[in-house]
Formats: C-alpha cells, sequence, structure tokens
C-alpha cells in the first residue's frame, strides 16, 4: 500500500472518529463509540437549541457541547460564528478551535485559516493561490493539534469530494490514516458517490465502502442480514439508517453492525452528526 508521509506543525494522532451522537426529537442524546456501540448516557439536548452540529461535538444556545468516552462534556467556550466545520474541528476566520478525543477544545491562530474553503471530517483546505489554483491540505488529530500536508505531487486544490476520513480527487478515493499517512488507492475508479457518511460512502451502485482507522479502503464482503445499501436514507459520523429506521454503525475497523436500541424509537431521530 502506497503512502504518502506529512510534514507536521505539531506531532500528530490523527482520531477518524472517537464519539459521536444522534439527538431524538424529545432531546434524548444516544451516543456511539469508536467501536460501533450506541449508548444511552441520559444525556439531553433539545433539537432547536443546537445551532451548530459536527461530527463529535454540537454548538447548543452558544455553548460549545463535546462528547467524549463519558458521553456529553459542555465547556465554558462560546460559539456564536463559523465559517467551516469538520467532525473534530471549527473555523472562524484566523482561529480554528478543535476538539481532542477527550471532548477538551483548543484554540489556534494561523493567518492561513483566513483562507480555508473547503472542510472534510478531520481535515480541511486552504487556497494559497488562486490565480495558480494551488491549495494546501490541513489535517485535525486527536490532541487537538493542526499539520500542514506536503505531499510531492499532490495538490489539495484537485479534491473533488470531502468525507470524513477520506476524499476524491477525480475518482480516485484517498484514505486518511490515523498515523498521519495519506494513502491513494489508485486500484479504485469511484466516478460517482451517491452518500458520504464519516467512515464509510455508497456508491451509485449501492457498493458500501468502509474506511478503517489504519487507512484501509474496505468493501465489506459480510455485511448484517439485516442491511439492504439500497435502502439507507440517512448517514451521520459512523452510523447508517435505513428507511425502517434500523441503525447500523461502522467501528475503527471498518466492519458493519446491526445495532438495537432498546426503549428509543429511532423514527424520532432528529438531529444527525455530521462533518
Amino acid at each position: 500500500m502506497k503512502k504518502f508521509f506529512a510534514t507536521a506543525l505539531a506531532v500528530l494522532s490523527m482520531n477518524s472518529f472517537a464519539q459521536s451522537y444522534m439527538v431524538l426529537d424529545n432531546g434524548i442524546v444516544l451516543t456511539t463509540t469508536k467501536t460501533g456501540d450506541v449508548n444511552d448516557l441520559s444525556n439531553f439536548a433539545l433539537p432547536r437549541d443546537v445551532r451548530i452540529s459536527g461530527g463529535q461535538f454540537f454548538v447548543q444556545h452558544d455553548k460549545l457541547v463535546t462528547v467524549n468516552n463519558s458521553g456529553l462534556f459542555t465547556t465554558d467556550l462560546t460559539v456564536r460564528s463559523f465559517k467551516g466545520k469538520g467532525m473534530n474541528y471549527i473555523i472562524d476566520g484566523s482561529q480554528l478551535i478543535t476538539i481532542s478525543a477527550e471532548g477538551f477544545y483548543t484554540k489556534l491562530k494561523d493567518d492561513a485559516f483566513k483562507k480555508s474553503d473547503r472542510f472534510g471530517g478531520v481535515f480541511f483546505t486552504a487556497n494559497n493561490d488562486e490565480k495558480k489554483k494551488t491549495a494546501d491540505l490541513y489535517t485535525v488529530g486527536a490532541n487537538g493539534l493542526y499539520t500542514k500536508i506536503m505531499l510531492d505531487g499532490f495538490n489539495a486544490f484537485d479534491i473533488t469530494l470531502m468525507g470524513g476520513n477520506y476524499f476524491f480527487v477525480k475518482g480516485v478515493p484517498y484514505t486518511v490514516a490515523t498515523t498521519g499517512f495519506i494513502y491513494p488507492k489508485t486500484d479504485f475508479n469511484i466516478p460517482s458517490v451517491k452518500m458520504m457518511g464519516g467512515n464509510f460512502f455508497i456508491d451509485k451502485e449501492n457498493a458500501l465502502y468502509t474506511v478503517a482507522e489504519s487507512g484501509f479502503l474496505i468493501l465489506p464482503v459480510v455485511l448484517p442480514a439485516e442491511l439492504k445499501i439500497s435502502e439507507i436514507t440517512k448517514v451521520g459520523a459512523n452510523y447508517m439508517l435505513d428507511n425502517e429506521n434500523r441503525l447500523f454503525t461502522v467501528d475503527h475497523q471498518g466492519n458493519v453492525q446491526f445495532k438495537l436500541v432498546p426503549g428509543h424509537d429511532l423514527k424520532k431521530v432528529k438531529l444527525l452528526s455530521t462533518k
């Protein structure tokens, strides 16, 4: 597997997807773990009070709420506006707010953030020369620090689609591993993608691909018997719902699991975690 290395501005330990969430219309918040489990940890947030939603966080009223191993954690940070967001970051002007795997936030400043223009799950791009059509790629790690990626012959301006821990360049998928390596999957050519979750996507032929934290792109051979890919209607950071409101999660190794959530009617899911 060919790999590209990253030149770090900070020590990188990427966290493709830590914990995530979904909010029911009655305010109950269910959290999902990186192993694909679903928990009700007695958290509450009315959907109408959520102004900004990300993969591992949301902003309730004006306060940042993050998701960690213990569920939800409300911080003291006020967020009133944003330019872009991903799974674990928010950009507002020259300020980058990152969320670590532990749920803590870090505020970082760099004039380069002012040029940010496209936003993936754990990465974003910033134009450095509009006339020459060149852009830089930045990743956000589990430790709340960012890295500018330097890849020989690679121009982030050429990225055509952005997922959570993957992106596409003219139909070729690239994955982002927890090590910080970028893996081009030149053996694949996927001209059209129908749905994109955080660590998975569905192409126009209804083939489901998952992306492991190791950077492997997987076309799962074994899928839950309950899963009919053509019937998937909603996607989140590491989960999907079908037209019967059955829940399927994708764990950090790329495995797909069918999950029952006793005591909860998933028809009431109102807010999904997004990038």
